[in-house]
């Protein structure tokens, strides 16, 4: 092969060539021979310990060891001895060799070559000192190469390169195996140990997955600072309480899992309560004082088989049922859990396909005011299944919202309900406002406020047509978006209501804050209204609505007893089955109807429906 003689163009212009050829590879090269250097090393007979990472000082990196190297690969690389403008080549199909500057300290090669077979080679240089060509020599480079736009572009680093490569790739297994966060095991780690596990069948084996309760709330409102240290302080808490042999690992955000071996169920159940009692310390951060709690699913490492996604599976399930039960609560997987979760599962499915269609519709219930006039309606969701029949909005309802299907139904029920309020009143049917509920996950942006304002133009409405219900538990939650969402919604007439109020937890400071117009006193203290105790509740309520300038409407009212106790107590407005049960748009205009006409007593008016 000829070689073309030695470039002779200034260091400056070799300069400028290095750096541009650079620039464009080095993104790409270095990060590639970074992550795949070790392999592409291996496939080309590189020795790792003893060429790449080899100190120039040492003796053992001598001119016979760089001969042998340059031997066995004598057809993919070039080894060159170099000071300033002189090199001496070795062998090889070289092209064009050049130092791009003459002071080779530190030494920067670029090397051009036309033979394309070969890229990502990593390879020594030898470099002898400006005055003496024996053994002695300065420096010893790691010369890194990429193949773009047809030819190859190599360019060389320093000793102090070379180490920082090394550390890179420490740092690359490390990362690999390793959460950055907390120095704990990561997913891929725990993956390797469960699927040891299940290989080598150790007894007792189980999988331990936890959530921290209610973490999104501290990320939210103190910042991702504080989350970070609360999720240190969460890692070394179950590595001070877990087992010698236990393998503790960061799944991700907030979850963690914890592989226990030769532990009984008992011993389980032990260490479970260990890490709950260790997780309800308080936080000390000088951001202040942090009360955390975890839910825990608990799966055994049985009946996998070599599943490793299927034991996670079934610790996650675990973990979800102890999320139902509430905050701070465990669970063991058992196959009743698993078969409701896939029924959930499948449930979901069919509801994706359903909400879009005529299976899911809207009923709705007469709001009754002191006089007995229809004051409002209230659009209630219903599902008709085709293969199990009607499902409650209490199980549909939770499910579309864990699924992230609230927003199509809430959609669905904003222009079902302006539509059917219109028509309604085309019918002479005088049915005062729309009471329609809203989800978190609405209250989001201005989707529902553009939303709520196409249908009302399309439908010739106003805002102080509708009235939107937040449950008291949402209300209560210190979410800004929320917020500033409700305001929003509130400046452009639209009236608000807490619905269920009394069976979550109420701010006196947050319900003058918020711009809530109707309080809805739920049904359980309806109920207790016969009873004194229930009875003072229920006024206390309603006397707390009236000074702050908020209307009452009270729910589930059955029977005449329940309407003139409240009624005596100030109650405006009232909604049950004494007065009628959801319907259909046309079950209630024959309820208006026949109000209308014979001025029946409401409890005969209700048994139209029934």
């Amino acid at each position: 092969m000829k070689h073309r003689p030695l470039d002779t163009r200034s260091p400056a212009q070799h300069w400028g060539l290095f750096v541009f050829l650079a620039a464009v590879s080095c993104t790409v090269t270095f990060f590639v021979n970074v992550h795949y250097g070790l392999a592409e090393q291996r496939r080309f007979g590189l020795d790792v310990g003893n060429s790449v990472l080899a100190d120039p000082h040492d003796s053992s990196t001598s001119t016979a060891h760089l001969e042998s190297v340059m031997e066995l690969h004598h057809d993919v690389v070039e080894i060159s001895f170099c000071n300033a403008g002189t090199c001496q080549t070795a062998s090889g199909p070289l092209a064009r060799l050049a130092p791009c500057d003459d002071s080779l300290f530190p030494t920067l090669l670029c090397l051009v070559a036309t033979d394309q077979r070969y890229a990502a080679q990593t390879v020594m240089v030898k470099v002898l000192p400006e005055d003496t060509y024996d053994d002695a020599y300065r420096d010893v480079g790691v010369v890194l190469a990429a193949q773009l736009l047809g030819m190859l572009v190599w360019y060389g680093l320093t000793r102090k390169s070379r180490l920082r490569l090394k550390q890179a790739d420490l740092a690359l297994h490390k990362a690999a195996a390793q959460d950055y966060l907390t120095g704990l095991a990561n997913r891929f780690s725990m993956d390797v140990a469960i699927s040891r596990a299940l290989a080598q069948k150790i007894p007792g084996s189980w999988l331990l997955s936890l959530d921290v309760d209610d973490f999104k709330v501290i990320n939210d409102t103190r910042g991702h600072d504080v989350g970070d240290t609360v999720l240190r302080t969460v890692s070394h808490r179950l590595t001070e309480e877990g087992r010698e042999d236990a393998v503790i690992a960061r799944m991700g955000g907030d979850e963690f899992a914890i592989l226990l071996t030769h532990q009984t169920h008992i011993a389980v159940e032990s260490f479970v309560r260990q890490l709950a009692d260790a997780m309800a310390r308080p936080v000390e951060l000088k951001e202040g004082t942090f009360v955390v709690s975890a839910s825990i699913g608990v799966s055994s490492l049985d009946h996998c088989g070599q599943n490793v996604a299927e034991v996670k599976r079934r610790a996650d399930i675990a973990l979800y049922e102890s999320k139902r039960l509430g905050k701070s609560c465990a669970s063991f997987f058992d196959e009743k859990i698993d078969k409701r979760k896939q029924f959930e599962y499948q449930l979901v499915q069919d509801f994706r396909a359903a909400v879009s269609g005529p299976q899911v519709y809207f009923l709705y219930q007469p709001i009754v005011s002191k006089d007995g006039r229809l004051c409002g309606l209230e659009a209630l969701a219903r599902w008709a299944h085709p293969a199990l029949g009607p499902i409650s909005p209490a199980v549909f309802v939770p499910l579309a919202e864990a699924a992230g299907l609230i927003l199509d139904l809430g959609a669905k029920a904003v222009a079902q309900a302006c539509r059917d309020l219109a028509a309604l009143r085309k019918q002479g049917v005088e049915a005062g406002f729309m009471s329609i509920n809203v989800s978190a996950q609405q209250l989001t942006g201005d989707v529902l406020l553009q939303e709520l304002n196409r249908h009302l133009a399309l439908n010739g409405l106003t805002a102080r047509d509708i009235t939107l219900e937040i449950t008291e538990s949402l209300a209560m939650t210190h979410e800004k978006s929320g917020d500033e969402c409700l305001s929003r919604l509130a400046a452009a007439g639209f009236s608000l209501a807490i619905d269920d109020f009394g069976t979550g937890y109420s701010s006196l400071a947050r319900l003058q804050a918020l711009p809530f117009n109707r309080l809805k006193i739920d049904r359980a203290f309806v109920r207790m209204m016969e009873s004194k105790g229930g009875a003072v509740l229920v006024e206390t309520m309603l006397e707390l609505g009236r000074k702050l300038g908020i209307s009452c409407i009270a729910e589930g009212v059955e029977s005449r007893t329940q309407r003139d106790v409240l009624a005596m107590s100030g109650c405006e407005m009232f909604q049950g089955f004494w007065y009628g049960k959801a319907m259909s748009l046309e079950q209630l205009v024959d309820w208006t109807a026949a109000r209308r006409a014979n001025r029946e007593d409401p409890i005969d008016a209700a048994r139209l429906t029934s």
